[in-house]
């Protein structure tokens, strides 16, 4: 089988995280680098293929060897890098397209699936093998470029989408946020992405709904 892409472990990075790493696996951190459903781009964390690069580093999808590899190719060839960029952005809308219905219990669309299919094949298409020490190991063909990193978006995705822990998918209760994660709770109850961002917010939105209801019926004694 090509590369294994093992959980990510949040690391320390160097300076504040592109994104939150809330989803319980890479594929799902990736998705949850946009705030969906909203077509404005809110919360986009790549503006440009520095930023792709540097959260692919933290979230364990490059090495740091690899990651400054990849720096010094995109500023020899900024076209491949803007490609690449566009190339990363359709991906996560399409793992969007092919996960959100099922975090939502539905079925998921033939032409979504298909589409992701595409990704899965390319990616396949650049692994090869490799010597490494005495070993023979799955590696990415070096033609690939910049590509190497929506090949391993790609796969992490496929590699979800075929294991046991789909089972456990979930989306977050703010309808104005759409992140995913694995709910990894003991009783399958967590709600939010964040009880910091959106869970705090949706308890400000009760109490003050709450409140002005009391504030009603207290006029309506007077």
């Amino acid at each position: 089988m090509p590369p294994s892409t093992a959980r990510a472990v949040r690391p320390i990075p160097d300076k504040p995280p592109l994104a939150e790493f809330i989803g319980n696996h890479p594929a799902l951190d990736f998705h949850n680098t946009l705030a969906w459903p909203s077509p404005e781009g809110v919360n986009e964390r790549f503006y440009s293929p520095q930023d792709l690069i540097n959260w692919c580093r933290t979230a364990g999808i490059l090495t740091t060897p690899e990651a400054r590899a990849l720096t010094r190719r995109a500023q020899r060839h900024a076209g491949e890098a803007t490609r690449v960029l566009a190339e990363a952005r359709r991906l996560r809308k399409i793992l969007h397209d092919a996960l959100s219905p099922i975090a939502h219990r539905k079925r998921v669309r033939e032409r979504d699936l298909d589409r992701l299919n595409t990704e899965v094949r390319r990616a396949l298409a650049s692994f090869r093998l490799g010597e490494s020490g005495r070993t023979i190991t799955w590696a990415n063909d070096p033609r690939a470029g910049l590509s190497v990193i929506v090949h391993r978006l790609a796969w992490s995705a496929a590699q979800l989408l075929t294991s046991q822990e789909l089972a456990r998918l979930s989306s977050c209760a703010n309808e104005r946020c759409g992140w995913l994660f694995l709910d990894e709770s003991r009783n399958q109850s967590r709600r939010w992405c964040s009880m910091e961002e959106c869970g705090s917010r949706a308890k400000a939105r009760r109490y003050y709904r709450r409140t002005k209801r009391g504030s009603g019926r207290k006029s309506a004694r007077i």
